[in-house]
């Protein structure tokens, strides 16, 4: 059972819903290469690239599904689209919250969604 909700992106006009749990940053990890914690870390000296960032959005919409018909997302070349239409630069931030809202405790995603505690930011 899902206790944390969904996560929103916007992209544009369209939006895609993406689930924060551990099991979809567990994905998000084998599909990208690198630790949620470590990309995480870098936001201050370096954005997340284009891997990082398509491998977020892809599992965390997978992680919307059941399973059984995960099938059913839209692919990652559908969601690459999305992505470029929208700008890249406009989803990165949404990326920086959604992976930080995925890896934060109960308490802490309560602080982040009641705006009291807020994602890393970049420096650069």
């Amino acid at each position: 059972m899902n206790k944390r909700g969904n996560f929103i992106l916007k992209l544009g006009e369209q939006s895609l819903t993406m689930r924060p749990t551990l099991e979809a940053m567990a994905d998000f990890e084998d599909e990208s290469g690198t630790e949620v914690t470590t990309v995480l870390q870098n936001i201050s000296t370096r954005l997340p690239g284009i891997r990082v960032v398509l491998a977020a959005v892809t599992t965390g919409v997978r992680a919307t599904f059941p399973e059984g018909q995960k099938h059913k997302a839209p692919s990652r070349e559908e969601i690459g689209d999305m992505i470029q239409a929208a700008g890249l630069n406009d989803v990165i931030p949404q990326i920086i919250s959604y992976l930080t809202e995925a890896v934060a405790s109960d308490k802490q995603l309560e602080k982040i969604r009641a705006g009291k505690l807020e994602a890393p930011a970049h420096d650069g």
